[in-house]
């Protein structure tokens, strides 16, 4: 139990005299404790303190020991203390609240503090109280949190600086190709075409990939622009579906096109719409069964014109659905091994949806093909 037959008992080891061990020993221990410890009597004044309360406040022991809150806080922070005190010694039970306080060298601190009843054999009442100063972790955290954000503008001002210098040479390799392959600059062999054939396929790809990676960036780095005007929504459909009908017909499907006679315009990036409607139906090509169908379709909802491309390839389970439109965002399965891909097409389509203030998503179940939509405002 608590000594109380000192003045301060339990303050320091110079009030504990040399025939009370146990007094010392206690002391020690509460010295011993990382978080800050005090006591309370009925008066609120401090009677014990541990070293760790002392660094906490910025002020020696003996400076606060027989004081109360009044002599070192502010009078709000002063009387809310007061208050928790005083519901600690009329109710007895535990107090567990978080606070701020300014210590002696005016740092602000978030604590957590518990406070509990201590009755004494002769009746006498105390408050202990223990904290938890969650200052440091906080400040670490937001330092942290500020260095994260750093090396991630660091890192699409990167990849955007490398795609731009990946384009040019990209480009003049695309050039040189095409003259060969018009034999501009001599006749080409049946074996040669085939070389330069995949040589221009590669390079599509390369080039769509770094043009991936440069929209990524800027639409991360909130520099992306949207050239708004009316557009008709059917005729994008369409023109997409036109564009990737013989790769949809290369692997045994049919892509149905499902628009409505009249639909109302919408003010958007007609090329940037068209670039999310080619992605939705590349991909459902890609993983549709042969001989299935890919519909496209466009209808008129409330405030909003909405897009699905529906396949009837083999799903997506409910857990793997959140992870789609992260950047690169792969699912592991059989089917996205053998298609490859980089995991930014659906991550870039969210952003541009969202900077046009539409909405993204997908409707999938294992087994039962998905369903994939965007919508723009009107």
């Amino acid at each position: 139990m608590l000594v109380t037959d000192r003045k301060y008992p339990l303050c320091h080891d110079d009030d504990v005299t040399p025939n009370d061990p146990a007094g010392r020993y206690f002391a020690n221990i509460l010295d011993a404790i990382a978080d800050p410890v005090f006591v309370k009597d009925e008066a609120h004044r401090w009677i014990t303190l541990n070293d760790a309360f002392c660094r906490l406040m910025g002020h020696p022991r003996e400076a606060m020991i027989g004081k109360s809150d009044p002599d070192f806080f502010p009078a709000a922070e002063a009387a809310v203390f007061r208050e928790m005190d005083r519901a600690v010694l009329a109710s007895g039970e535990t107090n567990v609240s978080e606070e701020d306080f300014t210590d002696a060298q005016g740092v602000r601190h978030e604590i957590v503090t518990k406070k509990s009843l201590y009755v004494a054999e002769d009746g006498r009442k105390y408050i202990v109280g223990i904290i938890r100063d969650h200052t440091e972790r906080l400040h670490h955290n937001a330092a942290q949190i500020a260095r994260l954000e750093e090396l991630d503008r660091l890192k699409d001002q990167f990849v955007s600086m490398l795609s731009h210098e990946l384009r040019t040479p990209i480009h003049t390799i695309m050039g040189m190709t095409t003259i060969l392959e018009d034999e501009l600059a001599g006749p080409v062999s049946d074996e040669q075409r085939q070389y330069l054939s995949r040589m221009a396929g590669v390079t599509d790809g390369l080039l769509a990939l770094v043009n991936d990676l440069l929209d990524m960036s800027l639409i991360s780095s909130g520099q992306f622009v949207i050239h708004r005007r009316p557009i008709a929504i059917g005729e994008i459909l369409t023109g997409v579906v036109g564009n990737l009908a013989s790769l949809a017909a290369a692997r045994g499907l049919t892509l149905v096109e499902d628009v409505p006679a009249e639909l109302p315009a919408v003010v958007a990036d007609e090329q940037r719409v068209g670039q999310v409607l080619a992605n939705l139906v590349g991909n459902a090509i890609k993983f549709a069964p042969a001989g299935s169908a890919v519909t496209v379709r466009a209808l008129h909802v409330p405030g909003a014109l909405r897009c699905e491309v529906v396949d009837a390839g083999p799903g997506i389970a409910a857990a793997d659905l959140p992870r789609l439109f992260k950047r690169f965002g792969l699912l592991d399965t059989k089917l996205t091994r053998a298609t490859r891909g980089t995991g930014l097409g659906l991550s870039i389509s969210k952003g541009l949806i969202e900077a046009h203030s539409g909405e993204i998503g997908v409707e999938s179940e294992p087994g039962t093909g998905s369903t994939f939509w965007f919508t723009l405002p009107l």
